[in-house]
């Protein structure tokens, strides 16, 4: 986006007197530079080129174009009582994620433009711990930006960098475009969409230390809905997508195509049902997925209610998903931590534990409830190689419990990390509770001997396999195990 400097709707926050020496707080000549602007019926709110602009949090209007300049940065506060704890409120109650650096509520018409940097500056000493989810942080960690109850809301060719937890928050929003943007957070998620109507991502870099894409509804009446998803490249400590856990409204039309998802830890695509509420009407198509694990896993559950304040949250009730479509896909999928995003070195004991997670190990992971099976999934036109190495093990199947049943104190709170579950007992497809599944050519291929069966279906029924090919062999009665 290039700026014409002789428009007379372009205020440069220099005037107004911001040192930009990344030095001086210039949070008051941000803000009167914006205030001055939205007063003449909007504009530009430009930041130079060559300076950096330090601040705490500030409040955007209608009408307004935030303009980061080539080589100008606008750099969030690294003193926690310069965000302001008027900026919204955690979904994910109790954790501390309220406030933030860019904040706009009830708005609408807003760009952020570059090609300059927004970056949070993160710092470890902001912590005082590592997230728990059972626990309460003392400590806010602010996101970048939030933008709340805002229609006509665009983002293109920003770098967003150093954020304390999420990069960008879109919530109850209308008309949202995010372009050509580049997120570098090694702490947590990318985007985090929530209840929201007509959205489009396009054309971003996203290297997350949490989910680089994060769909979220948090009201019944809600819904998040006509969502794209196109030429994007995503890497992810977690995942690369990820549907829910947060899901007290529905999630529908979505699109996913064109994109490459490289180097994600906790699974490629995740779509999880677990407040009550439809998933449905989504497609999956033309992705590369290069060293992923758990390609896709995709659960419907029941689970306590999400950011509740009450001391003992009541038990959610069960959801729907269905009408999910996976389409021409290329996957390499991996074993263990995954490079760079998890930097340890690990012993045996640990990488065992990542292997018994369905988020972490490399089986397509499909579970349904019994009240709520997965309807009327697709996997169509995939070649997809597996690590392999899998020993063959006698099956408890009739010992597994479903996830509602798992005491979340004592084996795992987040939905996906049910060690309890054990080692997966079929290589390539794990399916439980699921009703209308069509597996069609499909290419499998593992890198070591694999000993265990490629399918697992359990309480599972009208499966569909059609002209699959397991280490160039066609299909075999021995490739699965039905219960």
């Amino acid at each position: 986006m290039k700026m014409n400097h002789n428009r007379t709707d372009v205020y440069n926050v220099m005037d107004s007197g911001a040192a930009g020496d990344g030095i001086v707080k210039d949070t008051a000549s941000i803000q009167k530079t914006i205030d001055i602007c939205s007063a003449n019926g909007g504009g530009v709110v430009y930041f130079p080129s060559g300076h950096k602009f330090l601040t705490g949090t500030i409040y955007l209007d209608s009408n307004i174009t935030f303009f980061v300049a080539d080589n100008a940065i606008v750099q969030g506060s690294t003193e926690i009582d310069d965000y302001s704890d008027d900026t919204g409120i955690s979904p994910y109650y109790p954790e501390p994620l309220d406030r933030c650096l860019i904040y706009a509520k009830d708005k609408k018409n807003i760009t952020l433009a570059g090609p300059g940097i927004i970056d949070g500056q993160f710092r470890e000493k902001f912590m005082n711990k590592h997230d728990n989810p059972l626990e309460t942080d003392i400590v806010q960690r602010p996101m970048l930006i939030r933008i709340e109850n805002c229609s006509n809301v665009k983002m293109k060719d920003l770098i967003f960098k150093g954020a304390y937890s999420w990069c960008v928050h879109i919530k109850y929003c209308n008309n949202v475009k995010l372009q050509g943007l580049t997120v570098l957070n090694d702490r947590q998620d990318g985007f985090n969409i929530e209840s929201s109507r007509t959205i489009t991502i396009s054309d971003c870099t996203l290297n997350c230390g949490d989910d680089g894409i994060a769909l979220t509804t948090s009201h019944p009446q809600k819904p998040l809905t006509d969502l794209t998803i196109t030429n994007c490249v995503i890497s992810s400590r977690w995942a690369a997508v990820r549907l829910g856990p947060l899901s007290k409204g529905n999630f529908e039309n979505i699109v996913m195509s064109n994109c490459v998802l490289r180097d994600c830890g906790g699974g490629g695509i995740k779509i999880g049902m677990f407040e009550g509420a439809e998933i449905k009407n989504c497609i999956f198509s033309s992705l590369i997925m290069d060293n992923v694990t758990a390609p896709v896993l995709i659960m419907n559950t029941q689970w306590s209610d999400i950011g509740s304040l009450k001391e003992h949250p009541p038990m959610m009730p069960v959801g729907v998903i269905r009408d999910l479509m996976f389409t021409d896909l290329i996957i390499h999928t991996h074993e263990g931590p995954t490079l760079p995003w998890d930097r340890n070195d690990y012993s045996e004991e640990e990488i065992n534990d990542f292997l018994v997670r369905p988020d972490r190990n490399s089986t397509i992971f499909l579970h349904g409830h019994r009240d709520g099976v997965l309807e009327n999934l697709m996997f169509r036109n995939i070649r997809i190689t597996y690590p392999g190495g899998g020993v063959s093990t006698e099956s408890p199947l009739s010992e597994l419990v479903d996830m509602h049943e798992i005491d979340i104190h004592k084996n795992g709170y987040w939905t996906d990390d049910k060690t309890i579950w054990g080692i997966p007992v079929a290589s390539a497809l794990f399916a439980r509770h699921v009703s209308n599944i069509n597996f069609c050519d499909v290419i499998i291929n593992h890198r070591k001997t694999e000993e265990r069966p490629a399918f697992a279906f359990i309480d599972s029924q009208i499966i569909e396999l059609e002209r699959i090919r397991i280490d160039g062999q066609k299909i075999k009665p021995e490739d699965m195990i039905q219960q």
